[in-house]
């Protein structure tokens, strides 16, 4: 019996120890383990962290080196400022007769107007007329004949500031001397503004003067 119980008592002892030393295997192999796993993060953990410098460590900074420009040098001759160049005055217009003689000079644009100088067929200036473009308007349409004589002369004249304008045309002889002229006033209000102004040239006094229009009416005879 006492050998019985010596012998029980020997294998749980061996029992025991034997359990003991997987055990301490177990826990050694999981130490082991639990090592490769902290080795492996700390590698991790090196690589995707990035560098931080210590407060005392210094960092060398790239100077960059700005050249300055030189100053640019003006020359004095681009200082000058160029003068605008004056328009060109037109040329006087010139119209002849078709022997050569001047019928009609008309000069260049001064002071927003025009002169215009009619010529008799002897030479001397018979009348003038003037384009002017200023707060009134006046404009001179000339029609000249085969021969070089001016025929008629259509001229607009608008007061400006005005509800009225007037148009007249000028008839002249073959000599260039005025025949006679019409002058109608728009818009037509009247008898009298539709049969408009009619003037005879005078030869000798070189004016104008006013046609009187009459209109007679016919009184009903009396018994």
């Amino acid at each position: 019996m006492r050998y019985i119980v010596l012998s029980f008592l020997a294998l749980v002892g061996c029992t025991r120890q034997s359990d003991t030393e997987r055990l301490s295997r177990s826990i050694d192999t999981l130490s082991s383990e639990i090592a490769k796993l902290r080795n492996e993060l700390n590698s991790r953990d090196s690589l995707g962290r990035k560098k931080v410098f210590p407060p005392n460590d210094t960092v060398t900074k790239a100077t960059v080196r700005v050249k300055p420009k030189p100053p640019k040098i003006i020359k004095k001759d681009t200082l000058r400022v160029k003068q605008k160049e004056k328009p060109k005055i037109a040329d006087t217009l010139l119209y002849h007769f078709a022997g050569g003689g001047i019928s009609v000079k008309v000069y260049p644009w001064v002071d927003s107007k025009q002169l215009i100088e009619v010529y008799s067929l002897k030479g001397g200036v018979v009348i003038t007329l003037e384009n002017i473009n200023l707060s009134y308007n006046v404009s001179n349409t000339l029609h000249f004949r085969s021969d070089g004589s001016l025929e008629r002369v259509n001229e607009h004249f608008n007061p400006g500031a005005s509800m009225y304008w007037y148009d007249t045309v000028i008839h002249f002889e073959p000599d260039n001397e005025p025949a006679w002229k019409i002058t109608y006033q728009y818009p037509q209000r009247t008898v009298e503004d539709s049969m408009g102004e009619k003037y005879l040239w005078d030869r000798t006094q070189k004016r104008w003067v006013k046609q009187e229009i009459v209109i007679e009416t016919i009184q009903p005879s009396t018994p």
